[in-house]
Parts: structure tokens; C-alpha cells; sequence
């Protein structure tokens, strides 16, 4: 990835994760009472937002370096990712359930996880219409396990609207990246797409001029 890439994917992403914080909160506020952030502390939480997503994207991109030289097959390293996913998920749904002392059927932690792994389930069915099939456990494991990583602060308090506020927004952030990535690291074909034109162009010229 060129700088003038990395620069775009910083930007892009902390721009979208300020936007998207500033209408996630109208919709919550919308349809679960007051949040009690002004405008500017939103704004400033999204930027944030999408500063964590950054480096855990970065992350993801570093342990997914470090273990495809581990791991030589897919099946083996996607294999690993599942695991791994369910074993958060697990951390997030099932222990959420086993922590709570009110005795309530729907538990913010589980709320939460489900939510998240049904966003990152449309988005990797999304990526491997942009890719191939290879990309959907690569995506999935990014979605769940960095989102819910990242808002793990978030996860430990009472208030259901702050958590769906943070995961939401992280979300966002981290699926505008894990969606646009092959765009970015694709090698430029401009340069070999012109001069494999311009020996097409030459060749039935040169053998006219032969004849």
C-alpha cells in the first residue's frame, strides 16, 4: 500500500466514523431518549472511533501477515479464525447471560454480539461479491472479533444505547475498510494495460509492412 493509500484509508475513515457517529446518535436518541452528548462530544467520540478502527485494522492486517506464513493452506488459518470468533462471541453472548443477576431475557452483551455478528455476516457476503469466496472468513473474523475487541471499554457498562453507540460506529468504520482494502493494495495496471495496447497496435502494422 503507497502512502498517498494510507492517507486516503486514515482520512476516509476517520471523516466516516465522525459522520456516522453523529447520525447513529440522533437514532438512538431518536428511539431511546436522551444520550446526553452534545453535538461536539459525538463528533469527537466518532473521530475516535474511527482512530481505533484504524489501528485495529492495522492490527488484523499484521496478525493476518504473521499467520499466513504459519498456516500455508486456507483451510487451516480460516479454520483458526472461526475459532477464534466463536470463542469471543462466546466471551461477549454466553457469558453476558451468565453475569447478569436481574434475571432478564434480552442482555445487553448479547443484544450487542448478535447484532454485530449479523453485520459482519452482510459483509462478508458483500466482500466476496467484490473478491472471491476466499475473502468471506477473513471479513467475518475481522467484523466480529476487531469490532468487538474494540469496543470492549464500551461492553463493560450498564447503558445499552452507549454500547450500541460505540459498536455501531466501529462497525461502520471497520467494514468502510475491510470493503475497500483489494482497492488500495492492488497492483497499478495502467502502465502494462497501455503497452500491451500499444504491441497489439504495432503488431498488425508490422506485418503489413512486411507484405
Amino acid at each position: 500500500m503507497t502512502i498517498r493509500n494510507w492517507l486516503f484509508l486514515f482520512f476516509t475513515t476517520l471523516a466516516l466514523g465522525g459522520v456516522a457517529a453523529l447520525l447513529i446518535g440522533f437514532l438512538l436518541e431518536l428511539f431511546m431518549g436522551e444520550m446526553g452528548l452534545s453535538l461536539s462530544q459525538r463528533l469527537l467520540a466518532g473521530l475516535l472511533f474511527g482512530a481505533v478502527a484504524q489501528m485495529g485494522f492495522f492490527a488484523y492486517l499484521i496478525f493476518n501477515w504473521v499467520a499466513s506464513g504459519f498456516f500455508r493452506k486456507d483451510f487451516w488459518f480460516h479454520t483458526v479464525q472461526v475459532l477464534l470468533l466463536l470463542l469471543v462471541l462466546g466471551e461477549v453472548i454466553v457469558f453476558g447471560y451468565m453475569a447478569d443477576t436481574a434475571g432478564r431475557i434480552l442482555v445487553p452483551e448479547a443484544l450487542v454480539g448478535s447484532i454485530t455478528l449479523v453485520v459482519g455476516l452482510l459483509v462478508a457476503f458483500w466482500k466476496t461479491k467484490l473478491t472471491n469466496r476466499r475473502g468471506f472468513v477473513p471479513a467475518l473474523f475481522f467484523m466480529v472479533v476487531a469490532t468487538l475487541i474494540e469496543s470492549g471499554t464500551a461492553l463493560k457498562q450498564d447503558s445499552l444505547m452507549m454500547m450500541l453507540y460505540t459498536v455501531l460506529t466501529l462497525l461502520v468504520c471497520n467494514a468502510w475498510q475491510i470493503l475497500w482494502i483489494h482497492r488500495l493494495v492492488a497492483p497499478p495496471k495502467a502502465e502494462g494495460d497501455k503497452s500491451r495496447k500499444k504491441k497489439s497496435v504495432g503488431a498488425p502494422a508490422a506485418a503489413g509492412s512486411k507484405k
